[in-house]
């Protein structure tokens, strides 16, 4: 009986180091995983940044394709109308 419950008493003492050693484990993977997290949307924010500059930079190049355009067109009629 006596040598039963020495048995139990170091089984409960290894499942307890056992359950340290997870704790630490989860622990771990815990961190690791906010880590990923954080770099995950540091990317995301970086990449929309990165597009949102891209869109604006088309955008004024649009702007000025269509502003170089619209002198054309209006030089183009002042001259036809004052020709004809």
């Amino acid at each position: 009986m006596e040598e039963r419950m020495a048995k139990l008493e170091v089984t409960i003492y290894e499942m307890r180091e056992m359950i340290g050693e997870v704790k630490g484990i989860v622990s771990e993977l815990s961190k690791r995983v906010d880590d990923l997290g954080d770099n995950v949307s540091k990317r995301v924010d970086d990449l929309r940044s990165d597009t949102d500059h891209k869109f604006s930079l088309v955008l004024w190049e649009v702007t000025i394709w269509f502003m170089i355009l619209m002198l054309v067109v209006s030089i183009w009629s002042y001259l036809i109308l004052n020709i004809v």
